[in-house]
């Protein structure tokens, strides 16, 4: 492929849209095109949006940001460099060498997140679980028994949900930036939620609310893009968990996407073979590899340290919550 590839860089393209509807039955958020302008509010991110091209054919999209040193497939989200159905069904997905896509440009070091392996040097600890849309009841009925159960018991247990925009944003993060302390990780600035819940277009862009007696114990962030609905932000307090209310939140979300004529309902990425990843599969997922393609081996990788998460969680609630964001900038 790659001898006879090249580039065609657009900033915004009016028929960007109908390209990945008619190229990619797969068209996951990273290919929105409201998506980079919101990164570069938020951030301060230069980015691209690239049609990678072979004999004349369209066989990729690569939406990126331009940082100092490197190119990466639009941070913060776990995909971005997606082939078209063609090339999938050819079974041609692996590229020998990327560096030809960023000859023109000044970076020479690259991370591509994909469903595909594009280089030798892959991260291949995370998957996307995601269930196929149809009818509710359907949907519902397909669950065993005892899931059925706890959704039931959810709301027996006094749950109630809240859907909306920037008037439930403090209740969603504040919930977000507990979990996230008690996880170890930094959580990302307010102002990106803020951004992705005035700015996103061409789909929706929610935030879900559990309730019990008034108070906040659940949220999640849900995303869409051409009839795929992600769950991208997800966060319950502990605490509250054995009352189901995560059961609760994901079937919420289903419902409405199902309402929305969605064909696609992801729970986003998880470790495999996780609590979290085990969790999801009682929905009936399915699983799709995903792959972070980097120019270079890694040296260092935050992941594999979790010393460094024991040292977060010491941290003050207040302070992770206030110098968590400068470091989430960073670590996408």
């Amino acid at each position: 492929m790659s001898s006879n590839s090249s580039i065609t860089q657009i900033k915004i393209v009016e028929n960007w849209n109908t390209l990945v509807k008619n190229k990619c039955s797969l068209t996951p958020l990273s290919l929105n095109p409201s998506l980079g302008n919101i990164l570069q509010k938020t951030f301060n991110y230069k980015f691209n949006y690239l049609l990678l091209e072979s004999k004349n054919k369209i066989v990729a999209f690569l939406p990126v940001v331009l940082l100092k040193n490197k190119i990466i497939s639009f941070p913060h989200f776990s995909y971005g460099f997606v082939f078209t159905d063609e090339v999938i069904e050819n079974d041609n997905c692996f590229i020998d060498n990327m560096d030809f896509i960023f000859d023109n440009q000044s970076q020479k070091k690259y991370e591509l997140r994909s469903f595909s392996k594009l280089t030798e040097n892959t991260y291949i600890d995370k998957v996307l679980s995601y269930i196929n849309l149809n009818n509710q009841n359907i949907i519902f009925s397909s669950f065993k028994s005892n899931h059925r159960r706890k959704i039931r018991k959810s709301i027996k247990n006094g749950l109630t949900i809240k859907q909306g925009k920037t008037e439930l944003l403090k209740d969603f993060y504040d919930v977000l930036c507990k979990n996230s302390h008690r996880l170890g990780a930094p959580v990302l600035p307010i102002s990106f939620f803020r951004n992705l819940l005035t700015d996103y277009k061409y789909g929706d862009s929610l935030v879900f609310i559990t309730y019990l007696n008034g108070k906040a114990i659940g949220s999640a962030f849900l995303l869409s893009y051409n009839g795929f609905y992600e769950n991208i932000w997800f966060a319950t307090i502990k605490k509250y968990n054995h009352l189901y209310t995560s059961y609760l939140l994901h079937w919420t979300m289903i419902k409405y996407a199902c309402d929305k004529a969605a064909k696609i309902y992801s729970f986003g990425r998880s470790t495999k073979d996780s609590g979290v990843h085990n969790f999801k599969k009682h929905w009936g997922t399915k699983d799709k590899q995903l792959y972070w393609n980097y120019s270079h081996p890694k040296k260092f990788d935050l992941r594999k340290h979790n010393w460094i998460k024991e040292i977060w969680k010491l941290l003050p609630l207040p302070v992770s919550k206030w110098i968590g964001p400068y470091f989430a900038k960073k670590v996408y």
